[in-house]
């Protein structure tokens, strides 16, 4: 993975498929799973206007975030306190 902040978080699993395979399964945390959608380089022509969307829903939400102070609200810095101890 590319992302500096997304390969410290990703746990590698191997698993047993239904073909008696193994195979080897990336996860990655709930909370870091919509920024993975930023990295997304090439999708299937019919999928492209679906990821366009959530880009532009994804820089909303940052623009309210940063811009417009929501990063400020007391229930957020409780959450940002548990990311934050991480690092």
């Amino acid at each position: 993975m590319e992302d500096d902040v997304l390969s410290s978080t990703v746990a590698e699993m191997t698993t047993v498929a239904t073909d008696g395979k193994q195979r080897v399964m990336s996860m990655l945390p709930i909370e870091y799973a919509n920024g993975w959608l930023f990295t997304i380089k090439k999708v299937r022509p019919e999928l492209q206007a679906k990821l366009n969307l959530f880009r532009t829903e994804g820089y909303a939400a940052l623009d309210a975030w940063f811009r417009q102070g929501l990063r400020n609200d007391p229930e957020v810095q409780l959450v940002l306190s548990f990311f934050s101890s991480n690092y």
